[in-house]
């Protein structure tokens, strides 16, 4: 899983990730299972080798059914047939990434480096997909790119995480991903697959921009290709997977982390602009800020039904807690609510600079977004396999604790009570 590097400075701000993982941890050990784990089934001795039907099956399922919906980097359809075609299987670093990061949402030991740290599921498979990578950087393919980014997603070192992200940006560009290709003539399938994984791409550029504050690496002017129009849902786990349909991807959820994506990319491109003082005014500048606060809640207001979220009132109950998808689409946007206004609610912020308008509305909007944070990453907790990365909800509850502290300090309002 992916990780934030954190500093002792702030002790509020430990604890509350290290309450993310212990209950992370917790909830994967408590995933149910509907099937007991044959006692004969082993991993792989030699490199070249498969595991066995069963493993195979089930980290195939796991993927599907729990990370699919969010990370459509491979078409189920076309996986699916070559994986059991044995003219046409996928390209053995696939598998093994695939394997890898499927392990990380499995309760089978077996999986594991080591039997008693949930952590080391799929070490074999991660190890053996790092060493087939060079031999696959010699032609761009889009197996390739699907596998680095999987490894993206695995990588705990930010460094090496960042490299296997640009890697496979700049394959999909070699492979023209990024463009139309209607005139191609290329099956459905194929053209739907080019797609998932130049958006996914995209997708995971604005996430770890966001969560770094590092320049993006795509531009929106580059993109020339229609967004996916397939909604992403698994038709159902197999015999070896646990049916949980609160875990079935709700339709357009993945098109509308997309539009979230998009927004994103307005407010690092705002933030460069303050960098550089590109603002002539304050006024331009308060505009500026206005706008995006306003494309953030139109897209909010604009969700279906089905894709809104309403805290609950009462203690959270497994009747009452959200789909970890739907959750993880809020999480988001509210991740992406508190970077906007941060730097504005006070002149003592470390980011703000004397020509920033300081807006009242941004205190209150990053109040707003510390208290969902706070909800909707507590009902994620309860939630095995959520969406996302792991990496992503601790930047985020790291804010939200942030900004509890700022309002503790102030001892005449509401917030602060609520707030301790």
């Amino acid at each position: 899983m992916e990780s934030l590097k954190l500093t002792d400075t702030n002790q509020a701000s430990r604890k509350a990730y290290d309450l993310v993982v212990e209950k992370k941890t917790e909830a994967l050990n408590a995933i149910p299972t509907e099937i007991s784990l044959p006692p004969d089934l082993s991993l792989p001795t030699r490199s070249t080798d498969l595991p066995s039907i069963e493993i195979r099956d089930h980290l195939v399922d796991t993927y599907f059914t729990y990370r699919y919906p969010i990370w459509p980097i491979v078409h189920k359809t076309i996986f699916l047939s070559q994986l059991h075609d044995p003219n046409s299987t996928p390209s053995l670093l696939l598998l093994n990434a695939l394997f890898a990061y499927a392990s990380r949402y499995s309760t089978w030991q077996v999986l594991r480096a080591d039997p008693d740290k949930p952590e080391t599921a799929g070490q074999l498979f991660l190890e053996r997909a790092q060493a087939m990578l060079p031999a696959f950087l010699m032609a761009p393919r889009l197996s390739t790119v699907q596998a680095l980014l999987f490894l993206a997603q695995l990588e705990d070192n930010a460094t090496q995480r960042h490299t296997y992200h640009s890697m496979a940006v700049r394959m999909a560009q070699l492979l023209d991903l990024h463009k139309n290709c209607q005139h191609l003539g290329l099956p459905d399938d194929e053209k739907e697959t080019r797609r998932c994984i130049w958006w996914t791409c995209y997708m995971n550029d604005r996430l770890l921009a966001l969560s770094t504050r590092k320049p993006a690496i795509i531009h929106d002017g580059d993109c020339n290709i229609d967004l996916p129009f397939q909604e992403h849902i698994y038709d159902g786990p197999g015999n070896n997977s646990v049916s949980l349909s609160h875990y079935y991807s709700p339709p357009q959820l993945f098109y509308q982390f997309l539009l979230l994506s998009k927004i994103v990319g307005g407010v690092l491109k705002h933030f460069t602009k303050v960098a550089n003082k590109r603002y002539r005014s304050s006024d331009a500048h308060e505009v500026a800020l206005t706008s995006l606060d306003e494309s953030l809640f139109t897209w909010l207001a604009s969700l279906p039904d089905h894709l809104q979220y309403t805290p609950a009132s009462d203690a959270l109950t497994t009747k009452t807690l959200p789909s970890p998808y739907v959750a993880a689409l809020h999480l988001y946007f509210y991740s992406i609510l508190d970077t906007l206004h941060n730097p504005y609610m006070d002149s003592s912020n470390p980011r703000a600079t004397s020509d920033m308008p300081q807006s009242p509305p941004s205190l209150e909007r990053c109040t707003l977004a510390a208290s969902m944070i706070t909800g909707l990453s507590r009902s994620l907790c309860f939630q095995p396999q959520y969406g996302l990365n792991f990496g992503t909800q601790c930047y985020a509850i790291l804010h939200a604790a942030i900004m509890h502290l700022t309002n503790t300090a102030n001892t005449t309002s509401y917030q602060s009570l609520k707030s301790k």
